[in-house]
């Protein structure tokens, strides 16, 4: 029985226009989609919140534009004009999760879900102050007293991506970002992502699938607090 697991918005009526605003409406929709918890279907594996100007312009549109396979099309009025003129990355945040959430409780209404599920999640969201922040991959040191994580944070424009070592009791010793991706869609980000790889207690590296490109950090703790040594390096192979 398939199970919901994504959440995606278009722009049906112009591609140009959908391949800036699904770019920019990513962050907020990847962080509602893993919130969601497992709601299974009997055909559906995600949720396409299809945002047009008018609900009269639907009529208009070939059928193939708004419907994807698998997913439960859904519709949501928007001023595009508006959305992308909106002054600060924060402020595209916060109408994006407005124009999102209408149209998510009809589904639910429709799939005969809690709709309540879907009014908890628009509140951890506000609560979280809109940030998507999420681990991509976590290791720990062949001792045990470390642990790296490879911590990915999506924002409207750009995907960061960090290398953060910690102790077992949750210090950051630190953190080095080791890549900007400017594709906004994980998905993307994914196929540039490898394995964390553990050298020694104090050495760690993480490539990418054809370890074309590794980050390297070494680190050594001493008794003192203030002694503490960080070394990052980042090697490129042909």
């Amino acid at each position: 029985m398939p199970i919901i697991r994504n959440i995606e918005l278009f722009f049906p009526e112009d591609r140009q226009a959908n391949l800036n605003f699904y770019r920019e409406t990513r962050c907020i929709a990847s962080l509602y989609s893993r919130l969601l918890s497992e709601i299974k279907t009997d055909e559906y594996k995600g949720i396409l919140i299809n945002c047009v100007s008018g609900l009269d312009v639907i009529n208009k549109l070939d059928a193939d534009s708004f419907i994807m396979f698998n997913y439960k099309s859904v519709f949501a009025e928007i001023n595009m004009k508006e959305f992308f003129s909106l002054p600060t990355d924060q402020r595209k945040k916060e109408y994006t999760l407005e124009v999102m959430q209408k149209p998510l409780e009809q589904v639910a209404k429709e799939l005969n879900c809690d709709i309540s599920l879907f009014k908890d999640i628009h509140q951890k969201i506000i609560n979280l102050d809109f940030e998507n922040k999420w681990i991509y991959a976590k290791k720990s040191s062949p001792n045990r007293k470390y642990s790296c994580s490879i911590v990915c944070e999506q924002e409207v424009s750009y995907i960061d991506v960090f290398l953060e070592i910690k102790k077992r009791n949750g210090e950051v010793k630190g953190r080095e970002r080791i890549m900007r991706e400017t594709d906004t869609d994980e998905q993307h980000l994914f196929s540039k992502l490898g394995k964390i790889g553990w050298t020694h207690n104090h050495k760690v590296s993480f490539s990418d699938p054809d370890y074309k490109t590794k980050f390297i950090v070494t680190f050594l703790e001493k008794n003192s607090s203030e002694s503490f040594y960080w070394k990052y390096e980042q090697q490129i192979f042909q």
